[in-house]
């Protein structure tokens, strides 16, 4: 929960644990711990960020997105991408239609 308040945290473990182990805990608590553990807590999320991804199998997982490119008149054009997961391999890219009227 990297955006969430001590207040959050606070009430979602409270709600967790407290019928099972008859734990609660308070916002000072929950505040000083997350400062103290401020640095560990961002070197985790980096980690986590740039982990190497498991391998699957080719053309399993596709996904597509919408991206702007110039043209050759330097007007920016919307094209959509096709790409595999896997390989990490563009396999098309193709222009959308503009509406002249920019409605």
């Amino acid at each position: 929960m990297p955006e969430a308040g001590c207040r959050t945290i606070v009430h979602y473990f409270s709600r967790r644990w407290k019928s099972q182990r008859q734990m609660t805990v308070s916002k000072h608590y929950v505040t000083d711990t997350c400062r103290h553990h401020e640095y560990l807590s961002l070197t985790a999320r980096r980690k986590l960020k740039h982990r190497i991804s498991r391998p699957m199998p080719n053309n399993c997982v596709w996904g597509c997105d919408l991206l702007v490119r110039k043209n050759r008149q330097g007007q920016p054009q919307l094209a959509l991408g096709i790409l595999n997961h896997a390989s990490r391999a563009r396999c098309g890219c193709i222009g959308c239609p503009t509406n002249p009227h920019g409605r």
